[in-house]
């Protein structure tokens, strides 16, 4: 089994072709050296590997599947589980089916660090589409970097350049010139407060503004905690008891992206 560590994320990892592939927090298979998402990737399924049976009731609703032995026998290190968790059908002392809840069977489906992508196993269509897109997709992750270059050198030497002297080199709009120049960093301001969380929950307001203070957030607290409100209406933190507050799965995608998003474009 293959572990990548991102951050301080330790994730699910395969590989596909030569390429090194991470499943992150909310299920979505990454390349490693880019974080572009592999195109039309999915989870293999243990419905996929072993074809069972289903049985329905009257409604046509699944109840139950319907596992064979032989199965069980050849993977017990995904099937095994069946055994104690389904009703055993035995002929004499030999068992020869086993018969487990469909809910129990969906929740353990996805078979662990495994994945089909297009581009590699694919009919040939459905390799080049998925190489067609994949190369458009690291195409425009260049292009987003390159962008925020852009953004950065202009605020750099905002003191030191008109607008209008910027305009005539970059051909953009004094107005989206001046946009780019005041826009909002918090983007590293947002990723430094998820950071706050990526070592577990932390049970008070007073706890968060201390961290902040431990890691140089340029936040005060007021700022802070409306930011943190601000995470948490997008689903990105999550509140428990009391202030209990820690990241969401959704968060950590979205941390785990900044983090190497920073380290594609550092050369990382």
């Amino acid at each position: 089994m293959k572990k990548v560590l991102i951050g301080k994320s330790e994730l699910p990892g395969a590989s596909v072709g030569e390429r090194q592939v991470i499943r992150d927090p909310v299920g979505t298979w990454r390349y490693a050296d880019s974080w572009v998402p592999v195109p039309g990737a999915r989870d293999v399924t243990l419905t996929e590997r072993f074809s069972p049976k289903f049985v329905v009731n009257g409604a046509d609703e699944v109840e139950r599947v319907v596992v064979d032995a032989a199965s069980i026998k050849a993977a017990p290190d995904l099937l095994a589980w069946c055994l104690d968790a389904g009703t055993v059908l035995r002929s004499g002392e030999e068992v020869f089916e086993v018969l487990v809840p469909f809910d129990l069977w969906k929740e353990r489906e996805q078979i662990p660090n495994e994945l089909f992508s297009p581009e590699h196993q694919g009919d040939e269509a459905e390799r080049e589409v998925a190489a067609a897109e994949r190369r458009f997709r690291e195409m425009e992750r260049r292009f987003e970097a390159a962008s925020r270059e852009r953004a950065e050198v202009l605020r750099r030497y905002a003191d030191d350049m008109t607008r209008q002297k910027a305009r005539e080199i970059t051909g953009l709009s004094v107005g989206r010139v001046q946009q780019l120049i005041s826009g909002d960093s918090m983007e590293d301001v947002e990723r430094e407060v998820l950071e706050l969380f990526e070592n577990g929950p932390l049970r008070s307001l007073e706890a968060c503004v201390e961290r902040a203070k431990a890691k140089g957030v340029p936040l005060a607290k007021k700022a802070l905690l409306t930011r943190v409100e601000e995470l948490k209406d997008r689903e990105l933190l999550e509140e428990g008891d009391q202030f209990s507050v820690s990241l969401t799965n959704k968060g950590a995608a979205a941390l785990l992206e900044a983090q190497v998003r920073g380290q594609v474009e550092d050369g990382g």
